[in-house]
């Protein structure tokens, strides 16, 4: 039997629900599915002595309608690093410090990631006559401790995070925020602290189906002699069809809580719901 490796059958699984998105959706007559595939990429030393490579390949599945969201990602995690400094994979990796790190061996460890459940409910849509008043969301999240603790591709422990955004909109323009907190589980190997998040951005859509923007991210530091996360994104995006979407990314990091350098790329199909649909892509983007 030929031998396919874990993103092989991620790209495969993507491939092949296509066609059963439409019979899916007319069960949900009030709502939207959508299934998406990332790739993300970054490099850096996380402030250790050695560099980390990461290779994060998310499978996003998604309903929505006027009233809430629902999404689930199922990640395929590669890491190589050469003092294990970093513990998981995207939104979910912990950078540790020199007292905490697990190994000073070179390795590379690879399998599904954490999987992740995130609920949305829109407490307020806005007004799209006064740019002035912002569309309100509320969003609670569970991290379940799916990957494999023993090769570090996660904590082996369950994570909860609540968090806000707000987003003042035009039909062309769009600023939006975000404020959370996480609660990090209790790995017997090291001790993790809750931490506090926030971001900020911009987006202007120039055409019908092409948009860009900016946003900043930051993130408190999860052990006591670590540093916070501090980076900013860039993107394009662009509606290939009336489904079908392409986003493409680039990141720089600021401390050494974050990579140095990263990009990532993710291909939606999606039947939209909501205002700013256009401004989905980017929202978010690290689920």
């Amino acid at each position: 039997m030929e031998y396919t490796s874990p993103i092989q059958r991620l790209v495969l699984l993507f491939l092949v629900s296509f066609p059963l998105l439409s019979d899916v959706s007319s069960v949900y007559a009030e709502g939207k599915v959508g299934i998406g595939l990332g790739l993300d990429i970054s490099t850096g030393e996380y402030g250790g002595e050695g560099k980390t490579d990461m290779t994060f390949v998310p499978l996003n599945l998604k309903y929505q309608n006027d009233d809430f969201a629902l999404k689930l990602t199922v990640p395929y995690v590669r890491i190589y690093s050469e003092d294990k400094n970093v513990v998981g994979g995207g939104s979910n990796a912990v950078v540790l410090n020199s007292n905490n790190t697990t190994t000073s061996e070179s390795k590379t460890e690879s399998g599904v990631g954490d999987i992740v459940f995130k609920a949305t409910y829109y407490l307020y849509e806005g007004d799209e006559n006064n740019a002035l008043i912002p569309e309100v969301d509320l969003t609670g999240k569970v991290k379940f401790p799916t990957a494999d603790e023993d090769k570090g591709l996660g904590t082996g422990e369950a994570d909860y995070a609540m968090e806000g955004d707000l987003t003042w909109y035009t039909d062309d323009y769009a600023i939006f925020s975000t404020l959370g907190y996480k609660i990090l589980g209790s790995p017997e190997d090291y001790d993790l602290n809750n931490v506090a998040y926030g971001s900020v951005g911009f987006a202007y859509q120039i055409k019908d189906g092409f948009s860009t923007g900016l946003m900043y991210d930051i993130k408190q530091a999860s052990t006591d002699s670590g540093t916070g996360m501090s980076e900013a994104t860039a993107y394009v995006s662009y509606k290939i069809t009336d489904n079908y979407k392409f986003l493409f990314y680039g990141v720089k990091g600021f401390s050494d809580g974050s990579a140095d350098y990263g990009f990532g790329l993710t291909l939606t199909y999606a039947m939209d719901a909501g205002k700013i649909a256009w401004l989905a892509p980017i929202k978010h983007l690290s689920d």
